[in-house]
């Protein structure tokens, strides 16, 4: 009996043995399988990734080439549009009478860096166009809107002293760089900032143009201050000093009266009396309809660094109030003012405004 319930503990311990050793084979079998079997799908995972990748890649890269495309393409037209406005002015000849007289390129700006020009011209965003230029050149140290004008001699193009040679080879071959905006917007624009507004700077234009502009353009009988009775009649009174509420037909009077255009303040000078487009081949020429887009082309062509970009800003409504300030200039005038500045309208493409018909020039 003894024997027999050995024999029997001896195969069962050997069944279980064997068991044991057949599941861990098993076990072995299982995981060598499973290796097996993931190890390719991970690596086609990672064959699909890289191709979606470069998939991605050539996307991104075609986007780039129609947005490069797209930019140039308008700029062509902005540029021959420039070419026939000048069509039968002789660029050379042009460009000799600026060398003779470089004072009238006191609106060029250098940047020798990224071999660039650009031309401000007052209300078409040239505050933060030199904030921008002050970084692209090195040279900006102040970061107020306002006091940044005081350095722009500091990077102008004639506060290099050059000689006449060297100021022709800059001039002919760094990237010029140009922005403006519809003449009467900028114009309106102009006269709503400088004799409208109540900071520094409209302080003294007024003082300046705004009391003899309503001496000169108000209509109306004559008072003297000892024959004035009522606080109105002081107030209309006061204005011919402060230059306080001046109307906007009579800025268009003012400006009408002026023989020459090329020499009034740089704020309602035209383009052409600024930057001289006729002279001067731009390569880039921004709008202010498009100002971040044209921008951007323009400082990835010059290769400013990656991190300096136009800044995002909020258009002003000029062009929403311009209609209701137009309205209040008899249609005479404003025939005649849309002929002042016929140029800006020819030289960057855009269109008059409505004037009634009987109006005579």
């Amino acid at each position: 009996m003894a024997l027999n319930r050995n024999l029997v503990l001896f195969l069962s311990f050997t069944c279980v043995a064997t068991l044991l050793i057949g599941l861990n084979e098993i076990l072995i079998k299982s995981k060598n399988d499973e290796f097996h079997i993931t190890a390719p799908a991970e690596a086609n995972h990672q064959t699909t990734t890289e191709a979606e990748t470069k998939q991605e890649n050539g996307e991104e890269t075609e986007r780039s080439k129609n947005v490069k495309r797209q930019r140039e393409s308008k700029q062509e037209e902005r540029k021959q549009a420039v070419r026939e406005a000048c069509r039968g002015r002789d660029r050379e000849y042009l460009l000799e009478h600026l060398l003779d007289s470089p004072r009238l390129l006191d609106h060029l700006l250098v940047d020798d860096g990224h071999r660039a020009i650009y031309c401000y011209v007052p209300k078409v965003s040239c505050t933060t166009w030199k904030l921008l230029w002050g970084k692209l050149t090195g040279k900006q140290t102040l970061s107020d809107a306002y006091k940044i004008h005081y350095q722009t001699m500091e990077m102008s193009l004639l506060g290099q002293k050059l000689s006449r040679e060297e100021l022709r080879r800059k001039i002919q071959t760094y990237t010029k760089f140009l922005v403006v905006r519809h003449p009467l917007e900028r114009l309106l624009s102009a006269f709503r900032n400088k004799l409208e507004g109540n900071g520094r700077p409209a302080r003294v234009f007024k003082r300046v143009y705004g009391a003899k502009i309503i001496r000169e353009y108000r209509r109306g009988p004559e008072t003297s201050r000892e024959n004035t009775t009522s606080v109105e009649e002081l107030e209309k009174e006061s204005a011919k000093t402060t230059g306080e509420d001046v109307r906007f037909s009579e800025f268009v009077s003012f400006l009408l009266d002026k023989e020459d255009l090329a020499i009034v303040n740089e704020h309602w000078r035209p383009y052409e009396s600024l930057c001289h487009p006729c002279a001067l081949s731009y390569d880039v020429i921004a709008k202010y309809e498009s100002l971040e887009e044209d921008s951007e082309g323009f400082l990835r062509l010059i290769g400013a660094p990656e991190g300096l970009h136009f800044p995002q800003y909020a258009p002003t409504n000029t062009s929403a109030l311009l209609h209701s300030y137009l309205a209040s200039v008899k249609p005479d005038r404003l025939a005649q003012l849309m002929m002042a500045y016929q140029r800006d309208f020819q030289l960057f493409q855009y269109d008059g405004v409505s004037i009634p018909k009987g109006a005579m020039l």
